[in-house]
């Protein structure tokens, strides 16, 4: 039987790796196929059959497989359970260690941590479990509680899970030597921030790379087939011949100009990218609206088919959609048949995954964010590759040269399930959020 509450483990970064790493597991949590159909969890067979040397863990305290044995007073499995994580794990597992003045009965974990430690030689440090930045804050975070949770604050019978201690302060009394043997659990945290280093571009944007046939380059794929999808359409827009052989110039004229743009300003892939799975909506049953807002403007993108209105007929201008004087990512609106959005999201996903041999969860498509009535999506983020989906309180995301919108990036606390079962949920399309580059410290999110 699943466990109803996992155990925590907190994973901090210490390399670029250890991102890698981190941002594997938690897409595994979140989309990947054997995941926990309530809440993301990390399964035991995740951490152990992968390469955790970008990674340091600390035990989750007296939440923590460690810390709930300790608690329940079975050292024996305690025991097993530092030594499992200490393999996984290896010179950077550390046995968590919490106090609060409201919570005496913690310190049978802390003890019983320190026990361990001497026995089996492995560090220990201490930790806060922030949940409020000052202490006037408390009330408010447990309104908030009770508002997520479905209680009142006068209702004696709800869980008072936090405490008035649990504020973000630099002034507080400093930790004792818990044993001669260990050293102060303090000097340990300035140690782990020592052993982490990463650092992540922000303000760049990495699309996912698309496959091209015949060793073409990006410019020359999409060079080509403008061309020739512009040639497709003339025949629809002029069936006289002798009409269009006179409208030819014009067109080919814009039609070149914007792919000089394009090219200058390095869209082609994300040209590409829409056109892809837009023109793969067209001829699978999933109907595609005719194109709004600034791109519309776009003669490629009538030839690519992205839309469907002549922007010459209409008069509409490109420099609204892209300006070489303004250089940001373009924006196209498509609205997509609200019972096939699904379908196309899947297609994007399985595409790249092919294309790049990377696997399919570390991909998500902006169209899931839309709650508009329309089901419309912006295709400036349209396919937005992340190695991490993020959810409530998760926090970073990925960037190499391939894959993704850079990001800072930071550790998250795991949930791992007791039991290594999981089952299946529904994809999980948060925007991720755009905390700033640190370089090195976690902060703990519940998953």
């Amino acid at each position: 039987m699943r466990p109803t509450k996992p155990f925590r483990a907190m994973l901090i970064i210490r390399n670029d790796a250890g991102y890698l790493r981190l941002s594997e597991l938690l897409t595994e949590a979140y989309v990947g196929k054997d995941r926990n159909i309530h809440h993301a969890e990390l399964n035991p067979e995740w951490l152990e059959n992968g390469d955790n040397s970008g990674l340091i863990c600390l035990s989750g305290a007296h939440y923590g497989e460690v810390g709930v044995n300790l608690l329940n007073g079975n050292e024996d499995a305690a025991r097993a359970a530092a030594l499992k994580y200490a393999a996984w794990f290896p010179d950077a597992f550390y046995l968590e260690l919490q106090r609060l003045p409201e919570r005496p009965e913690w310190e049978a974990c802390v003890s019983g941590s320190v026990k361990l430690a001497e026995e089996l030689g492995l560090p220990v440090v201490a930790t806060h479990p922030t949940q409020f930045m000052s202490s006037d804050d408390f009330n408010a975070h447990e309104a908030r509680v009770c508002i997520a949770g479905g209680w009142v604050l006068t209702d004696k019978k709800r869980p008072r899970d936090f405490t008035p201690s649990q504020f973000f302060s630099f002034r507080r009394k400093p930790w004792p030597n818990v044993s001669p043997i260990c050293p102060k659990p303090l000097e340990n945290t300035v140690e782990i921030a020592k052993r982490c280093n990463l650092h992540i571009t922000l303000g760049k944007n990495f699309l996912p790379l698309f496959p091209t046939p015949d060793g073409l380059s990006l410019d020359d794929y999409l060079v080509k087939l403008s061309n020739e999808g512009l040639q497709e359409r003339m025949v629809q827009l002029y069936p006289d011949e002798a009409e269009r052989a006179a409208k030819m110039p014009e067109y080919q004229e814009r039609l070149d100009f914007e792919l000089n743009i394009i090219i200058q300003m390095k869209f082609p892939g994300y040209f590409l990218i829409v056109q892809d799975f837009i023109n793969w909506a067209k001829t699978h049953g999933c109907p595609v609206g005719p194109g709004r807002g600034s791109g519309a403007g776009s003669l490629v993108a009538y030839s690519l088919k992205i839309t469907d209105l002549d922007p010459l007929k209409y008069a509409l201008l490109f420099e609204r959609f892209l300006n070489p004087e303004r250089v940001s990512m373009p924006d196209f609106d498509v609205d997509f048949c609200q019972a096939n959005r699904g379908r196309v999201i899947e297609y994007v996903r399985e595409k790249i995954r092919r294309g790049s041999g990377q696997p399919d969860c570390y991909l998500r498509h902006d169209v899931v964010q839309s709650g508009h009535p329309r089901r419309g999506t912006r295709a400036g983020t349209a396919v937005y590759a992340v190695r991490q989906t993020v959810q409530a309180d998760s926090v970073g995301s990925q960037q190499t040269p391939e894959f993704g919108k850079s990001h800072g990036g930071r550790a998250a606390d795991s949930g791992i399930n007791r039991s290594g079962r999981s089952g299946r949920t529904d994809y999980a399309g948060e925007k991720a959020g755009r905390p700033d580059a640190r370089s090195g410290y976690a902060r703990r999110a519940a998953c």
